[in-house]
């Protein structure tokens, strides 16, 4: 049970609800930093394997970029929607995930699970980055 049961925080709200957020988001920005510092992991859509996701740094900015089994290749913002975190490539699920707060989004960006309400947002491969990809 709450400690702070019965009491009422300065918005009203029962004051154990305002305590329960605390605890729970206390190692957001821990996550938030470490993971938005993250370096890329390539800076060509050829590091991204058929059937893999990788994030890229295409032209000063980065990508969550997909490669289907017949390599075609799909780039969204690697930025969950919800606060912002750097979402990561789920191997099994092939799904992009978000480690700060679950959200999970499909190889299109779309929305699998939230509490993220709006999807990755589209990225198209530049022809330069196309054109790099094919002289490895």
């Amino acid at each position: 049970m709450c400690r702070f049961a019965g009491e009422k925080s300065f918005t009203g709200q029962p004051a154990c609800r305002h305590a329960a957020y605390l605890v729970e988001n206390t190692d957001f920005p821990k996550y938030f930093a470490k993971h938005r510092l993250r370096p890329a992991q390539g800076d060509s859509l050829a590091d991204v394997p058929a059937g893999g996701g990788r994030i890229l740094k295409l032209h000063g900015e980065k990508v969550a970029a997909y490669r289907d089994p017949h390599s075609e290749v799909t780039c969204v913002s690697p930025y969950c929607t919800h606060m912002g975190c750097l979402v990561h490539w789920n191997r099994a699920e092939r799904t992009w995930d978000c480690p700060c707060h679950g959200s999970r989004f499909g190889t299109d960006g779309h929305i699998i699970a939230g509490p993220a309400e709006t999807p990755l947002e589209d990225r198209k491969p530049s022809a330069a980055s196309n054109a790099k990809s094919q002289s490895k």
